[in-house]
């Protein structure tokens, strides 16, 4: 990927998680990068299609980050906390959610696509804390009511919460949800 569309890209990210899809613009993305409007359509020919690939990209960093999170450990509470150090992450970047709440935010704006695409990404990371936490019970070290599923489902929102309380509260919401979420598997 050239260096200018990488950087239109990253910005777009940025710009989603920080203002909502329908609340940037091409303009805002000409203005900070000291380029015409021309030259973002020239790789993105419409807003849709910027979404779609910033969804896209998004998509294949979280999939290769908890990919990884598996490969290194077997643990399942060294995965789990692979999976909240993905959420921080998101957090260390300053006044940022993730592009799925985002997305899920707005799904009543914005192009199905895009929808289509966060709720995908949605599945595969509930899909993989499900798994996480099947593993955690089987070897007897994580407890919880219910199936892994629901429980899966729990920390997913939790986390989107907890990344926009944070944001607006900056008082270290999202390190108490963390905390709060490892004690209650604990037993």
């Amino acid at each position: 990927m050239g260096d200018r569309k990488s950087e239109i890209l990253e910005l777009a990210t940025e710009l989603i998680q920080t203002r909502g899809y329908s609340a940037f613009s091409y303009q805002n993305i000409s203005d900070r990068l000291g380029i015409r409007k021309a030259s973002i359509h020239h790789h993105y020919p419409k807003k849709e299609d910027l979404g779609k690939a910033v969804l896209e990209n998004y998509t294949d960093r979280a999939k290769k980050n908890l990919q990884l999170v598996a490969e290194t450990s077997n643990d399942p509470w060294q995965r789990l906390d692979g999976f909240f150090e993905l959420v921080r992450s998101t957090q260390q970047k300053g006044d940022r959610i993730c592009c799925i709440g985002s997305v899920h935010a707005a799904l009543s704006v914005v192009p199905n696509e895009i929808g289509e695409t966060a709720n995908n990404l949605a599945h595969f990371i509930l899909s993989w804390l499900s798994k996480v936490l099947r593993d955690g019970r089987k070897e007897g070290n994580m407890t919880f009511l219910g199936e892994p599923e629901t429980q899966a489902l729990a920390i997913f929102c939790a986390m989107q919460g907890a990344l926009q309380m944070d944001r607006a509260e900056s008082d270290g919401i999202l390190e108490s949800v963390i905390v709060q979420l490892r004690n209650n598997l604990s037993g």
